[in-house]
């Protein structure tokens, strides 16, 4: 093999590579995101298990943005980094709260009930919407096709 051959080789290595780290970062990401939002959603399932065996009421409290939380009281005055049980922290998992329904989504221990709405979560690989329906049913959509989360209709 000649001079000339080997560095066309090496060249085209170099370029598959370089798509492979691009693709495996993408896929890290969405990795990521979906971790963010399985985690929410197992927040809230414990805030709802919380409320219906105190029969009591737990409303959400959202700070949005990169450093933002979930939580069902408003963040200690150190924000929302502090570590706690009672708290999601959305930076933990690489993901950004982005919106909120805040139309005082919460849980009502009476009959297994909620106060409908959603959380959406993002990341640079997309969005993830974790909806609380009415019923005391959490699940999750991507509002941008990401594989192992059915879309948003």
């Amino acid at each position: 093999m000649s001079l000339l051959e080997m560095l066309v080789v090496m060249a085209l290595v170099a370029i598959l590579t370089a798509g492979g780290i691009q693709s495996w970062q993408g896929v890290r990401e969405a990795q990521r995101l979906r971790q963010g939002a399985l985690a929410l959603q197992t927040f809230l399932g414990r805030v709802q298990a919380q409320a219906n065996a105190a029969n009591d009421t737990r409303l959400l409290w959202v700070e949005e943005g990169a450093r933002g939380c979930v939580t069902t009281q408003p963040p200690p005055p150190a924000g929302c980094g502090t570590a706690s049980a009672a708290l999601y922290p959305a930076a933990r998992y690489g993901v950004t709260v982005q919106a909120f329904s805040g139309n005082g989504m919460g849980f009502y221990g009476l009959r297994n009930t909620a106060q409908p709405g959603h959380i959406t979560l993002r990341n640079g690989a997309g969005h993830i919407r974790v909806v609380l329906s009415g019923q005391g049913r959490l699940r999750l959509c991507s509002e941008d096709n990401l594989s192992g989360v059915p879309p948003c209709r």
